[in-house]
């Protein structure tokens, strides 16, 4: 993932997150704590989610962030949509080039694959002890 922008990759972080507390309105300084992300990323990113359409915000007392659709629905190509910048594709002539045929072909496959991957997906493959689950620090059980 090194190639990723750190905004894109904090944003699939905190949108994992937000899937593994389904049901649970988390708040920005408890995503934070979670994730490990500076809180000041953290708002920048959830606005950009909201803006999205990806996440949605709830005030009052068990208010927080909450996914806005099914994780199942939340397709990693739609991130990066959010966070990276839209490119003017080069139509280059792949014929004569076989180092150009093979990345042209290796990029179409790598985003046919963002297209498929999904946050549920990512988020089945979190493991248990990536964060503390039986507690947020508002003493709500998950």
């Amino acid at each position: 993932m090194n190639g990723l922008p750190i905004t894109v990759r904090y944003a699939i972080k905190i949108l994992i997150f937000l899937a593994l507390t389904a049901g649970h309105s988390v708040s920005a300084s408890e995503l934070s704590r979670l994730t490990r992300i500076p809180h000041s990323q953290v708002a920048k990113v959830l606005h950009a989610l909201r803006w999205g359409g990806l996440a949605r915000s709830r005030r009052g007392l068990h208010g927080g962030y909450e996914l806005r659709m099914n994780p199942e629905e939340i397709r990693v190509e739609q991130v990066m949509k959010l966070f990276l910048p839209v490119e003017e594709e080069e139509h280059l002539d792949a014929t004569d080039d076989p180092f150009l045929q093979v990345w042209t072909e290796t990029e179409a496959r790598s985003q046919q694959e963002w297209k498929q991957l999904t946050i549920a997906e990512l988020s089945r493959r979190m493991p248990p002890h990536a964060a503390d689950w039986d507690k947020l620090s508002t003493g709500r059980q998950l």
